[in-house]
Parts: structure tokens; C-alpha cells; sequence
């Protein structure tokens, strides 16, 4: 998609024309066509929210979130309604809310709806992630397995990661990066993402130098597709790896930072 490749502004303007569209023509459609209306304009909602996380705006986000969650209240799309519920569970992980991370995503998969088999088992991994953050004790392992068996097939290496992050065990979330990143079919900003967040694992595995290359390769990312929520996970690499200042592969990433943080678009993004 056109966000994959150059970044949640591009895309943004088509989506909103969609929301003028079905907010225009709705009033005066049949009942039957005005709920197809509805669902599109409940996807477009979504998409919209997906795009301000990007450019890390929660504000925003959630409020498209609602958006969509209330067109798809209007015409009965229960799927979208657990689908979006998800989407928050995953938003209030970037805001660092374990509590809410738990419940959007128990909700989720409890509601009165069927998720698919990828976002039941993405919801499970979410429970799992959020009770890691508040402190409560996880089978991890066991976690993972259930998540595998739901999704029948489907790969969640590159989410399984982050939940071994939350566990204290980077070391193991370094090599699902690793594994999830090295095949085809990542779009370029999730690739950006997910090395950055590769270097916050490495980073807490004490090794400075491998941390940095790939919070540079995820920055290089970020310029290019304006992902503010990856130069996010890249500032917070760089802040990890204070006590490494003086090696020159952290001195390299710092000073690329703040080129970026200078330039005249990316402050305008920001």
C-alpha cells in the first residue's frame, strides 16, 4: 500500500476524500446501500487512525478510532468493532498503558463478534504483553504457543518479539527480528519500525555498536516515509545507549538524529 512505501501523508488526503464521500451520500440512500456506505466509511475511519499513530498523534488516532467504531455500530459490522478494539489495544502499548493494553484487547476477543484467526491469536499476544507489563507472571512460552495455534499458520514472529521484550529477555526478541525481517513482503516503514525496535532489544543487550547500525537503518526508514512512531523508537535507542556516547557508532547515530531533528519537513511532521 501507499502508506507501506511512502509514509501516512500520502495516503491520508484519498482517505479522507472517502469519509466526504460517505458522509455526503448516506442521507439519502436506502437503508441497504447506506450500511455498505457505512462500512467503508468505517474502514477508511480506521485507516485514517493507523495513519496519525504513524505520525505518532494518539490524540488523533484515537479520536479516528471512535470514528470508525461508531460507523460500524451504525451498520452492525461486529467484526470491524473487534478489529478496532485491537487496533487500541495496540495503541495503548505506543502510550505504555499495560492496563488498557489488557483490556481492549480481552475485549477483543471476548465481544460479541469473531475475529480471524491472525487477529485473535494478535490479541492474544496482547493479553500476554499487557500482563507482562503490570507486573503479573506469564507463561510466555505457553502464550506464544496458544497465539501460534490460533492463527493457523499465519507468521507472528515480529509480534511474538516485542512480548519477550516486556519478559526481560531481549535477547530473544534480537533474533525474532532477526528471523521476521529477513523475508519478503514487509513494507518499508514496518521494516523501519520493527528494526527499531530490534535496537532497543540490542540495546538492552549491551551491544552498542549492532544497536546503533540498526536504529540508523530505522531512521533512514523514518526520513523517507515520515514515520514519527519509528524516529520515536529510535530516539529511544539512542537514549539507552547513553553510557556508550563515547563509541563512535552511537556518536554516528546521535549526529544523524539531530540532522533530522533539524531538518525543515521533519520539524514540520513533528
Amino acid at each position: 500500500m501507499i502508506d507501506g512505501r511512502y509514509g501516512p501523508a500520502a495516503a491520508l488526503s484519498t482517505a479522507n476524500g472517502v469519509i466526504d464521500v460517505v458522509e455526503s451520500v448516506t442521507p439519502d440512500m436506502p437503508d441497504r446501500l447506506r450500511d455498505e456506505a457505512l462500512a467503508v466509511g468505517a474502514e477508511a475511519a480506521e485507516f485514517i487512525g493507523w495513519l496519525f499513530r504513524d505520525l505518532a498523534n494518539l490524540a488523533q488516532a484515537t479520536y479516528w478510532y471512535d470514528r470508525a467504531m461508531e460507523y460500524a455500530q451504525l451498520c452492525g459490522d461486529t467484526s470491524m468493532q473487534g478489529f478496532v478494539l485491537l487496533r487500541k489495544s495496540q495503541m495503548a502499548y505506543e502510550s505504555r498503558s499495560g492496563h488498557r493494553v489488557r483490556l481492549f484487547a480481552r475485549a477483543a476477543i471476548e465481544g460479541p463478534w469473531r475475529l480471524s484467526p491472525r487477529f485473535h491469536a494478535e490479541a492474544l499476544l496482547q493479553i500476554a504483553r499487557g500482563d507482562l507489563m503490570v507486573g503479573q507472571t506469564v507463561d510466555l512460552d505457553r502464550a506464544v504457543g496458544q497465539a501460534r495455534e490460533v492463527a493457523g499458520g499465519d507468521d507472528l514472529t515480529l509480534r511474538e518479539a516485542s512480548c519477550w521484550i516486556e519478559a526481560a529477555q531481549p535477547e530473544r526478541a534480537v533474533q525474532l527480528y532477526e528471523d521476521g525481517l529477513t523475508g519478503e513482503g514487509v513494507s518499508l516503514r514496518d521494516a523501519g519500525y520493527f528494526r527499531s525496535r530490534q535496537a532497543v532489544a540490542l540495546a538492552r543487550v549491551e551491544e552498542p555498536d549492532l544497536a546503533a547500525d540498526r536504529a540508523q537503518q530505522a531512521l533512514s526508514a523514518s526520513v523517507r516515509t515520515g514515520s514519527l512512531r519509528t524516529r520515536r523508537t529510535v530516539e529511544e535507542t539512542h537514549s539507552l545507549l547513553r553510557h556508550w556516547e563515547a563509541r563512535e557508532a552511537v556518536a554516528v547515530l546521535a549526529d544523524a538524529l539531530s540532522r533530522v531533528e533539524q531538518s525543515p519537513s521533519q520539524r514540520q511532521l513533528g
